[in-house]
């Protein structure tokens, strides 16, 4: 979980991981909320990214999208099915909003 220092309607998501040894992701999932914990454990599904494997950096673009302002963001990391011992490192996040 990352608590943002402000609420945000966020724009973009940028995530990078610049480790050598790391896992490959299947996806990386991306939920928000005003609160913590949220109403009902209700996240709101922000939006997902399928990084390629051989590219360090991931851009969620969801400037067209309208999303309610958030201050939290829960990230979820799905490897490959039967995964066990996945390892993954992040390098950078960034959160751009208004």
């Amino acid at each position: 979980m990352i608590n943002l220092s402000d609420d945000v309607e966020v724009d973009t998501i940028l995530i990078s991981n610049n480790e050598d040894f790391s896992a490959n992701l299947k996806e990386i999932l991306f939920f928000g909320a005003s609160d913590f914990p949220p109403v009902e454990n209700k996240w709101i599904n922000i939006g997902s990214i399928k990084p390629s494997p051989n590219s360090g950096v991931h851009l969620l673009d969801l400037s067209k999208e309208d999303l309610p302002m958030v201050r939290y963001l829960k990230v979820n990391f799905k490897g490959p099915k039967d995964s066990e011992g996945l390892y993954c490192t992040l390098t950078h996040l960034k959160v751009f909003g208004r």
